[in-house]
């Protein structure tokens, strides 16, 4: 990897299948899932806009998902 790679480091969104930047500043998050069943976990990769607007609509995490890691 190089310095520029990580100045913009681009995913798939797992929502819509195209890039998100998860680098400082871009338009990504990662959330880590696990199960209080046993071992193992998996990452999804989003846009913060796709995964709001997949929660239930009287979810309250949106204006979250929105904001986490931003300046306020």
């Amino acid at each position: 990897m190089r310095s520029e790679d990580l100045a913009c480091f681009q995913r798939k969104c797992d929502f819509c299948g195209t890039l998100t930047v998860l680098s400082p500043g871009g338009d990504g998050v990662v959330m880590d899932v696990r199960s209080a069943d046993g071992p193992g976990s998996t990452v999804i990769v989003s846009h913060r806009e796709c995964l709001a607007t997949q929660l239930h609509p009287h979810s309250l995490e949106p204006p979250r998902v929105r904001l986490v890691g931003r300046k306020q």
